[in-house]
């Protein structure tokens, strides 16, 4: 398996964990995105963003670890002022698939 799986869930159906290797998490600064908010463009679309971003850092942290699976995910979304930001916490985990 080269991807790796991530769920708000606890496993994955086909698959065993064999290892819980640690937390990983992504914090978002946003003034990155202050540019986007400043031009008026869809605030939707600006989370989005960020929320993509901060799922490439999961997984970045995940295969850091030695990981292919990231499992237990929770968003926690406010705003700083006008500002969306977003915070992500989660375990990377190593799966096996389960054999038939």
């Amino acid at each position: 398996m080269s991807e790796v799986l991530i769920t708000t869930g606890y496993n994955f159906e086909g698959y065993h964990i064999v290892k819980y290797l640690g937390v990983v998490s992504a914090n978002l600064n946003p003034k990155y995105y202050l540019g986007d908010m400043l031009k008026k463009v869809d605030v939707d679309n600006v989370f989005k963003k960020i929320k993509a971003e901060a799922l490439e850092r999961l997984t970045e942290e995940a295969i850091a670890l030695g990981g292919n699976g990231v499992i237990g995910l929770q968003w926690h979304q406010f705003e700083f002022g006008i500002v969306p930001c977003l915070s992500c916490i989660a375990t990377a985990v190593l799966l096996v698939k389960e054999k038939n």
